[in-house]
């Protein structure tokens, strides 16, 4: 039975505010602005044999949640995986979650497992035999087809992914800018900026101002906000690193 509109409304967003208080390094979700059931994700993988890779996801939420079945992870691209089924791009999500509990289980938690199985890879049961037959078996050419898969996710890093298109939530790439130095500036020092030198048109990625904003002591967080009133979940990277704010003496292996 579905629940009523407000109470799933109100159990979702008690969900994401449980999910801001986390820290999980590496990726970004935001609801989509079209379906509350339905949250945008990012993943920056930092370590691992997937490092440097860039994976779109969605999260799919049963409108039954937080009974019932267990929510479902899809990625966009395609990832040589052993726990992602090739064809779909779902992740195995009941294998960590076999029965989603209502007062146990958490959306949060489903994210610390999309980030756990590109740092250790499991091979029994697995939706991908193939995948993990090749990982046991010849680890060099495995290394390889994940190579493929990190190569491909950069190259298609400015392509918007079709079901997005007209979502006002997806989280879009555009390459570096540099009317966008003085928005960098004021996310690492606070430091106010002109409004005129911050223009919508070079945002490199679209999230909640909230959701970014809690991590940052709250005088330097009032004065963000009053910059930020016409702009929205402004971001960089460094060209060539595929991390999210990246200092310059920043490297991908340092952040985990």
């Amino acid at each position: 039975m579905e629940k009523n509109e407000y109470a799933l409304d109100y159990i979702l967003q008690a969900e994401y505010n449980l999910l801001r208080k986390q820290f999980i390094p590496g990726i970004i979700v935001i609801p989509s602005g079209k379906s509350n059931l339905i949250w945008n994700g990012v993943h920056f993988v930092s370590q691992g044999p997937y490092e440097g890779g860039v994976f779109r996801f969605s999260i799919i939420i049963p409108p039954t949640f937080p009974d019932g079945d267990c929510p479902k992870v899809i990625f966009m691209s395609s990832i040589y995986h052993p726990q992602i089924n090739v064809d779909t791009g779902e992740l195995d999500i009941k294998r960590y979650f076999p029965v989603w509990k209502r007062n146990g289980h958490h959306l949060w938690q489903v994210l610390r497992y999309i980030r756990r199985i590109f740092q250790k890879i499991e091979t029994t049961n697995s939706v991908n035999v193939d995948a993990a037959n090749l990982y046991e078996q010849d680890p060099g050419i495995f290394l390889s087809k994940i190579s493929e898969c990190v190569n491909q996710s950069k190259d298609n890093l400015y392509t918007p992914e079709p079901s997005t298109t007209d979502d006002p939530h997806a989280i879009l790439f555009t390459p570096w800018s540099d009317k966008l130095q003085n928005v960098r500036q004021l996310l690492l020092t606070g430091k106010k900026v002109s409004k005129s030198n911050c223009s919508i048109s070079y945002i490199i990625f679209h999230l909640i101002r909230k959701h970014f904003l809690i991590l940052i002591p709250i005088k330097r967080r009032i004065a963000l906000h009053k910059a930020f009133d016409n702009i929205h979940g402004l971001s960089w990277m460094k060209p060539g690193v595929y991390q999210i704010l990246t200092r310059e003496d920043t490297l991908p292996s340092h952040q985990n």
